[in-house]
Formats: C-alpha cells, structure tokens, sequence
C-alpha cells in the first residue's frame, strides 16, 4: 500500500470545494443581474443649522464664504466632494453624508475657485 501524501489530500479536497462552490452558485442564480441596491443618507445634523444664505448656492450668483462665517473666527466646514457646501457648524453633507471638514475662509474660497465655483470677495 502505497503513503498518501498531504499535497495529495489537500488538491483533492481543493479540486471538491471547487466544484462545489461552482454547483452551489449555478443553484443561487449566479448568472441573473445584480439587483440594485438603494440607500438612504440620513445626515445627522438638522438642516436649520445648515441655514445658509439662498443667493449664495444659487448656481449663477457667487458665492460669498464670508456669509457663511456666522461668529467671524475665520472657520467654516466644507464638503471635500460638494464644495459649496459651507457651514459654520460641524456636521455631515445634505447632499451625500460625508463629514464637512474644517477649513478657513481663505481655503473655503480657493476649494470653491479650483472647482469652478464664482466666489465673491
């Protein structure tokens, strides 16, 4: 009788879970479309503290950052995807939920500038 060897055992084994995960996924549709999958973005902040001036997100009208500047300490908090998202409060994006990053009024402008934004002075 002749040693089995482990190489041996363990490519039979792989080979056998292989055909298996094959058959098991013909048996769950593997072939059909993926249904698309929708989420819900809930922002943890209340919209009225993200008051912000009407002309300022108008897509025509320019952008005055210093509006958004409410206790005048040089800080607002931007969306890094939604520039013209600007707050003075901490908080999360209405538009997609990602946290508004701290930045000052100068840097507000030059992100809403590089991103083809009309900033005001």
């Amino acid at each position: 009788m002749r040693p089995i060897h482990i190489k041996h055992v363990l490519f039979t084994l792989l080979a056998f879970a292989a055909m298996s995960s094959i058959t098991f996924a013909q048996h769950k549709g593997c072939c059909e479309a993926p249904k698309k999958e929708t989420k819900k973005m809930s922002c943890s902040m209340n919209m009225s503290e993200m008051k912000t001036d009407s002309t300022a997100m108008s897509d025509t009208t320019a952008i005055n950052v210093e509006n958004f500047d409410k206790n005048n300490d040089g800080i607002v908090f931007q969306d890094q995807m939604d520039w013209d998202v600007i707050s003075d409060v901490p908080g999360n994006c209405p538009k997609c939920g990602m946290k508004l990053k701290e930045v000052s009024v100068a840097q507000a402008k030059k992100n809403l500038v590089d991103n083809n934004f009309k900033v005001s002075n």
